[in-house]
């Protein structure tokens, strides 16, 4: 079979019904031949049928002078237009073009097959972000002519669509792929920077990433935190009914020292969660509730004669989370360990604290834990190479907190990731 024959053999129906037509007018299509090298370029059916038949006379048109590229698009061309190609088997001819001549402008390539350029452009788009084909800056039209490819036109963008456009950086992802969604560009671009940030190596210097204050939430706290600066808030606060109006101060805050995209995650009780929701609502935006099992740990909750083994995590976020990651919804705690309470008579699992930091952060971030309690939260910060701002109302717990973290620097065994 000739290198030119570039599409699957005739259905045997098909191949019969060919042959019919053949001898009753002949062959109406002449058998295109390079006259460089004998070789067919179309008409490998009609050439077997006619020596089946022992057909001699047929026509014949030699080409000469063309590269191999050109043989190629001209067998694809001219199949393309004679034979009744389903939409599926269509598109799987553009992508072997594609894949031959990625150089090719979409239009260029529509004008050979007889298709819209869009029909190109969408499976060019498809084979550019599954790394089938290289992107191209330049691409050749119609005329031969070399021209830079443009960004896709954006019809009646949404405003989350307005947004990502004022982003120079989404704005040239989309010019690159050519694409039309800034929402894909975006998201090709976070998870680009978040691949980065993992890869890159980040020692902490306890002098300058490890902050350990005394201070009241209800006292202003944002003015001691520059605005924009903290890349994730982790905390666990007081759960009673008469600390409610501590998550109305949490919810300010976060929405003060937060990065745009930054989260909250609050772990709390369930007997007043409407009322925490509300508060934490005031100034962020609810993204999702998490729960984390608590097996053999039962807190009896008196007022509702409930055995509770399992506390939410709510998550909030400042503007739009910017990730490409799954999240897991449920952590399950190991088993009740009384020593997770040797600090703090409310103290948390650190396995559990180190997933969420480990899920919902990454190396070298900045988190902010406003109610550290005993520390099992800057303590969880450290082991796992976060920078850490941590503030408590006591001042012994302060000083605990400040204990345990200088022990795991001088433990030769800690590292980041």
């Amino acid at each position: 079979m000739s290198m030119y024959q570039l599409f699957d053999a005739l259905a045997p129906d098909e191949y019969e019904s060919l042959k019919a037509s053949i001898i009753e007018v002949g062959v109406r299509v002449p058998i295109v031949l390079c006259g460089d090298t004998g070789d067919i370029i179309d008409g490998h059916h009609r050439l077997k049928i006619c020596e089946e038949l022992k057909i001699t006379n047929y026509p014949i048109e030699k080409v000469y002078g063309l590269t191999e590229q050109a043989k190629r698009e001209m067998a694809r061309t001219l199949n393309m237009e004679r034979r009744q190609l389903t939409q599926a088997q269509r598109r799987e001819q553009i992508r072997k073009q594609l894949k031959e001549t990625p150089e090719l402008s979409d239009r260029a390539i529509a004008e050979r097959f007889r298709v819209t350029n869009k029909t190109v452009g969408a499976q060019r788009k498809a084979m550019v972000e599954r790394e089938e084909i290289p992107h191209v800056e330049k691409t050749i039209d119609t005329l031969g002519r070399e021209q830079p490819r443009k960004i896709a036109s954006v019809i009646n963008p949404t405003k989350r669509q307005e947004r990502l456009l004022k982003d120079p950086a989404v704005v040239e992802r989309m010019i690159a792929d050519g694409s039309a969604s800034p929402v894909i560009a975006s998201r090709k671009n976070n998870k680009a920077i978040k691949a980065d940030r993992k890869g890159k190596p980040f020692d902490l210097d306890y002098n300058k990433d490890v902050i350990l204050e005394v201070a009241d939430i209800r006292d202003g706290l944002y003015r001691r935190i520059e605005e924009n600066s903290v890349d994730a808030i982790i905390t666990d606060p007081p759960y009673a009914k008469n600390a409610l109006e501590l998550y109305g101060e949490l919810s300010a805050l976060a929405s003060s020292v937060l990065r745009d995209g930054g989260v909250l995650l609050c772990m709390t009780g369930n007997l007043y969660l409407n009322q925490v929701m509300y508060e934490l609502g005031l100034h962020m935006q609810y993204y999702w509730t998490l729960c984390v099992t608590t097996p053999g740990a039962s807190g009896r909750i008196a007022k509702r004669r409930i055995n509770q083994n399992w506390k939410p995590v709510l998550v909030y976020v400042k503007g739009e989370l910017k990730t490409e990651d799954w999240m897991p919804d449920v952590y399950n705690s190991p088993p009740y360990d009384p020593e997770d309470k040797a600090y703090h008579p409310h103290g948390q699992n650190p396995e559990i604290m180190s997933q969420l930091i480990e899920q919902w952060s990454n190396p070298g971030d900045m988190i902010l834990d406003p109610f550290c309690g005993g520390g099992t939260v800057p303590l969880c910060c450290v082991q796992k190479n976060r920078r850490v701002t941590a503030f408590d109302i006591n001042p012994e717990h302060i000083e605990t907190t400040q204990q345990r973290i200088k022990a795991a620097f001088q433990n030769p065994h800690h590292e980041g990731e």
